[in-house]
Formats: C-alpha cells, sequence, structure tokens
C-alpha cells in the first residue's frame, strides 16, 4: 500500500465516523467534545500529535488589533494540519485585551413571520442597541484553543461534514439518497396542485420582501453579512422553490455591498 493510499485510507475511515449524538450547539454554531474526539481518533490511531502553536513568549495565543486568535497543528499518519481559530464570546464575537461595544437592531417576536424580526419606531425606522463583548480571559482563550484542536482534528476526517453543515457522513448519505429521493417524488407528486403552486409563489414573494427589506437596513457590511447568515434558511428556500427570486435578493446584497464598502 502506497503513502498516499494509506492517507487516503485513515481520511475515509474517520470521516465515515457519525458523531450525530455528540455534536453540542451553541448560538447556531456545532461543536464536538475535544476530550470525546481525541479519544476516537487516540484510539484508531495511537500515534496522534497535537502541538498548540506559542507567540515569541512562549503564550499559545497571538494578538492583533482585531482580537486574540490561537493555533494548533495536529499530525495523524505523518500528515500535519494547521488551524486558527479566533477567541470568541457567547455570541461569536472576536475578543480583545480591552472590552469594547457594537451596534445590532433590535429584535421582536411576528406573530406574521413566526419569527423574530427587526424592530422598527412609529416612523418605521429600524432600531438599534448596543452590545459590550468583555475583555479576553486565559479561560476564553483555553476554550478557543480546545475547540480550534477539534477543528484542527476535522481537517483529518472526524466530524468534517458537521462544518459543512450536514447532518451525518457522506457515506451514509449516500446510502439513503436514492430511497429519500423516491419518497421525496411521490409527497411532491400528491401535493404539487395549481392552487398549492400558487400560494407556494406568494409565501415565496413574502420571504423575498422580507429578505430584501432587512438587506436594506445594513450599517455596515459585517452587519450586512451578519443579515445574510440571520436569513440564510429563507434564501435557501428561494434557491430550491424560486430562482428569479433568488436572484433579487442576490443583487439587493451586492447593491448593498457595494454601498457600504
Amino acid at each position: 500500500m502506497t503513502k498516499k493510499t494509506e492517507e487516503l485510507n485513515y481520511f475515509q475511515k474517520l470521516n465515515s465516523i457519525n458523531v450525530a449524538d455528540k455534536i453540542e450547539k451553541k448560538n447556531g454554531l456545532s461543536y464536538l467534545s475535544w476530550a470525546w474526539a481525541w479519544q476516537e481518533v487516540k484510539k484508531r490511531y495511537p500515534d496522534i500529535k497535537y502541538e498548540v502553536v506559542k507567540n515569541e513568549n512562549g503564550l499559545p495565543f497571538f494578538k492583533s488589533d482585531e482580537g486574540y486568535i490561537v493555533y494548533t497543528r495536529v499530525t495523524i499518519n505523518n500528515t500535519t494540519h494547521e488551524m486558527w481559530l479566533p477567541v470568541m464570546d457567547g455570541a461569536n464575537k472576536a475578543m480583545k485585551s480591552e472590552p469594547y461595544t457594537y451596534k445590532v437592531q433590535k429584535k421582536e417576536w411576528s406573530t406574521k413571520y413566526n419569527k423574530y424580526i427587526r424592530s422598527k419606531d412609529s416612523k418605521g425606522n429600524y432600531l438599534f442597541e448596543e452590545k459590550q463583548v468583555e475583555a479576553a480571559t486565559m479561560f476564553d482563550i483555553n476554550t478557543a484553543i480546545m475547540r480550534c484542536l477539534v477543528k484542527n482534528v476535522a481537517m483529518h476526517g472526524l466530524g468534517l461534514y458537521i462544518y459543512a453543515g450536514e447532518d451525518i457522513p457522506s457515506s451514509e448519505k449516500d446510502d439513503i439518497l436514492e430511497t429519500e429521493e423516491k419518497e421525496v417524488a411521490k409527497k411532491l407528486d400528491k401535493i404539487v396542485t395549481e392552487d398549492f403552486d400558487e400560494e407556494l409563489k406568494k409565501m415565496n414573494q413574502n420571504t423575498a420582501n422580507v429578505v430584501i427589506d432587512a438587506l436594506d437596513q445594513a450599517i455596515s457590511a459585517q452587519n450586512l453579512e451578519e443579515i445574510a447568515d440571520e436569513y440564510r434558511s429563507d434564501v435557501k428556500k428561494l434557491q430550491k422553490y424560486d430562482k428569479e427570486l433568488l436572484q433579487k435578493v442576490l443583487d439587493k446584497k451586492a447593491e448593498m455591498l457595494k454601498k457600504l464598502s
């Protein structure tokens, strides 16, 4: 067996492991326990090695104007991958050596859309509020290092699919894809009628209007990306059911990005 074949095999073995019942979610992000991830790989590849990259002062982090960053290296089967991760707070905001504030648009629950939407004043203007990011502590840096280590291990295969937004490994997905497609086709045959198509068109138009209106209120390029990320599921629906409306949303985002850049 050649070295290239061995490397491919070890990646496939780790990538085929279903980690679904070990995933922890926080603020929209998925995590794996570092202890579990290390144990699973160590059982299969005892020669695994990792390194926390240190700065010139021997400390396990790097400081920049944008915030603190940590780096790791993981080696399996003589293959080394590097990974970096910013130190983030509970809202996934970069943490620095000093506290700082940022503005976000206020939200309120909408019974009409059955979701949180941006709050407006009596004149229809969007409302904003300030939030604070605390200064990073060594606990925050340690947490970031362990998360970075797990993400680094994923580069070798274990749990990589969760970073692509998938629910199960591709190997399992391939096994059920044909059956799933047939079931979906049967359901669509039953529900696709003229009335349904008309109702779906109205729903898609309403979804597009909400997303476009939200994008139009962006106050910076970063805020624009945050808004786009918030409405990602709505955009995916348009991508599936109405390409024309999807293009209008994409055009609005491009227009706002050009305006705010």
